[in-house]
């Protein structure tokens, strides 16, 4: 089953156009990681699809039905979680308290155990004001919390960028067994190919707005990905 699917995309920010011409589909389970250098709309691409930024032209499907044109949280609704790039935290609440937000009790306990099962170092920084975390921990609250809730499709934004290795170990390994156990569809912008390689099972490369490669993860192209990686 296809879980997410793009036709046609154009979107970006007033009249400035972006991405254009974004043709992806996206199956159930798979793991997809999107490459490419700062600037070539990656980020763009995912915050269209949450919502965050109107289309401006074409299609994006959920699981069979559109979600164009919705708001953030009624696309989350849906079954969406979103990592952000920005760290999207709230620097004066706990950790406890930013992971808590728009959780009853309840549902909060039981979600926040399963999130925190994957990052024990998280766990112990829960009385912890979020604005004094590390720049890793910043991320690694980030992507706790995109990890809590029934989510289909969860889509990760440069979720290692400026992170020490053990921490995105610990990603990794999150990211890896919420996708085995729940048959979960993750999506990540990556600049890191060493993380993408491991990880992903394809991947496509973003330039100048469009996507100009697509690959198996069982046979990475290394030259072709460095001509839009490396500067």
């Amino acid at each position: 089953m296809t879980s997410l699917e793009i036709k046609n995309l154009h979107s970006g920010y007033n009249d400035t156009i972006i991405i254009r011409e974004i043709n992806l589909a996206v199956e159930q389970g798979e793991i997809l990681c999107i490459l490419g250098r700062n600037g070539m709309g990656k980020s763009t691409l995912l915050k269209t699809v949450m919502g965050v930024i109107r289309a401006k032209e074409g299609e994006i499907n959920y699981r069979g039905i559109s979600i164009k044109g919705l708001q953030p949280f009624e696309i989350a609704r849906r079954g969406i979680g979103y990592a952000p790039q920005e760290a999207a935290i709230f620097a004066n609440l706990t950790v406890r308290e930013n992971l808590a937000i728009g959780f009853p009790q309840k549902t909060f306990t039981r979600e926040a155990k399963k999130a925190l099962g994957y990052f024990p170092h998280l766990k112990e920084r829960l009385s912890q004001k979020a604005g004094t975390l590390s720049g890793g921990e910043t991320k690694m609250l980030i992507a706790c919390r995109a990890l809590m809730g029934n989510h289909d499709l969860i889509l990760f934004d440069e979720v290692t960028e400026g992170v020490q290795p053990s921490i995105v170990s610990d990603i990794q390994e999150a990211l890896y067994n919420v996708n085995k156990k729940n048959n979960t569809t993750i999506i990540i912008v990556e600049q890191n190919v060493t993380f993408a390689k491991e990880i992903a099972q394809n991947y496509v490369i973003m330039s100048q707005g469009s996507i100009v490669e697509k690959g198996s993860g069982k046979e990475w192209d290394m030259d072709r990905i460095e001509k839009y990686i490396v500067i």
